[in-house]
C-alpha cells in the first residue's frame, strides 16, 4: 500500500539589497550572507541603484580577430559537402596531385551530389553496364542531348572513382593519377585546336632539342 506524503515546497529564494558601505566590499558581504543563502542553496543579491559595472577590458590594448561566418554554411548539408570534399581533396594529395573541380554547362560539377546519385543508382559499375549516364544528367539538372552523360561519366572515373575503391578497400596501383590542369585545358581547346597551335608546339619542342645540343657543345669545349 502506497504511502503519500504531503507535498512541501521549498524556501524562497532569500534577496539582499546591500547598502553602498556593504556592497563597497563584495566579498565581505557574501561571506555575512553565507549562513543564511546555505539554507536555501540559492540567493539573490541587488545592488544599489546607481550602481554601475565597470567596464572589464581594456579598450586600448584589446584586440581581436572577428569570424566571418556566412549563413550559407550553417546548414547541415553543406557542412556535409565541405567534409567530402575536403576528404577527397585530401586523398588527391596523398596521391601526389591536387583536386580542381570541373565545369559542366558552365557551372562547377557538384561532386557530392553526383557521388550520391551514381551511389543510389547502383554505383559506377551498374550505371555504366546498365547505361544510366543519361538518367543521372537528368536527375542532376542538366540538359539532356549534349554529351553531358559522358562527361558526367569521364568526370567520375577520372575523379570520384579511385577515391570510392579507397573507401572500399581496394588496391589502387593501376589507377592512373589524373593531371587536372591538362585536362581541363584539353577539355576547353579540344573543339578549337588550330594548325598554328600545333606549329607553336612543334616549334617549341625543336628549340628544346636546339637547346640542349648548345649545351652538350657548351660542356665539350
Amino acid at each position: 500500500m502506497s504511502v503519500y506524503t504531503e507535498f512541501m515546497p521549498p524556501p524562497e529564494c532569500p534577496v539582499f539589497e546591500p547598502s553602498w558601505e556593504d556592497f563597497s566590499d563584495p566579498l565581505v558581504f557574501v561571506s555575512k550572507i553565507r549562513p543564511i543563502a546555505v539554507e536555501t542553496g540559492i540567493c539573490k543579491i541587488r545592488p544599489p541603484r546607481d550602481w554601475q559595472p565597470p567596464f572589464a577590458c581594456d579598450v586600448k590594448n584589446f584586440h581581436f580577430t572577428p569570424r566571418v561566418q556566412r549563413l550559407n554554411e550553417l546548414e547541415a548539408l553543406t557542412r556535409v559537402k565541405f567534409n567530402f570534399l575536403d576528404q577527397l581533396s585530401k586523398f588527391w594529395e596523398l596521391q601526389g596531385s591536387s583536386l580542381k573541380i570541373p565545369h559542366v554547362e558552365r557551372k562547377l560539377l557538384d561532386l557530392y551530389v553526383l557521388s550520391k546519385i551514381v551511389a543510389s543508382e547502383g554505383g559506377f559499375e551498374v550505371v555504366t553496364k546498365e547505361k544510366k549516364w543519361a538518367k543521372v544528367t537528368s536527375r542532376m539538372n542538366y540538359q539532356p542531348g549534349k554529351g553531358t552523360g559522358s562527361l558526367l561519366k569521364s568526370h567520375y572515373e577520372r575523379l570520384l572513382y579511385p577515391y570510392e575503391l579507397f573507401q572500399s578497400g581496394a588496391s589502387l596501383s593501376g589507377i592512373q593519377k589524373p593531371n587536372f590542369v591538362i585536362e581541363e585545358k584539353v577539355e576547353l581547346s579540344e573543339a578549337t585546336e588550330t594548325p598554328r597551335s600545333l606549329n607553336q608546339a612543334s616549334r617549341m619542342n625543336f628549340s628544346s632539342k636546339r637547346v640542349k645540343r648548345m649545351k652538350s657543345q657548351v660542356q665539350a669545349n
